[in-house]
């Protein structure tokens, strides 16, 4: 009986997890339908990291200290950055995100801005049910679902 309660918290967490990405996620409710379509990501790198909720991020934006900080992805998947405003960051790599900051700081504010953004903290992942220690733990990149519940 363990083992079975042991591989339905295995299949529930691939899940839970598989849940995050929005690609083939059929929704039933249209006001979730919409939420997931605004959040979709777009295309990219095989293995990159997508942001999500929660994340927290570190941009830099060089010769412009003021600009630069700590933001986290709200709860509508956006961040909103000063001079180049809301940004959805929700289902883009780091890069992806890069890329889209300097295109709007370059729009007439700033001349060829240099921009990078790398993730500070990772949004944590939630294990439950017939284990050692249940409860929230860190999320590192590579991390697989059979390392997380071992």
């Amino acid at each position: 009986m363990g083992k079975i309660i042991w591989w339905l918290a295995c299949a529930g967490l691939t899940l839970a997890m598989a849940g995050c990405n929005t690609d083939s996620m059929e929704l039933g409710a249209p006001v979730v339908q919409a939420r997931a379509e605004a959040l979709a990501p777009v295309r990219r790198p095989a293995g990159a990291y997508v942001l999500g909720l929660n994340d927290a991020i570190r941009v830099k934006v060089y010769n412009e200290p003021d600009l630069s900080g700590e933001y986290v992805v709200d709860s509508s998947g956006s961040v909103s950055i000063p001079l180049a405003g809301r940004i959805r960051a929700a289902g883009l790599t780091p890069q992806q995100l890069q890329h889209t900051i300097m295109s709007r700081l370059s729009n007439g504010l700033i001349k060829e801005p240099h921009v990078t953004v790398e993730v500070s903290t990772y949004t944590p992942i939630y294990i439950q049910g017939e284990v050692k220690r249940s409860g929230e733990f860190a999320y590192r990149p590579g991390l697989m679902v059979m390392d997380a519940v071992a």
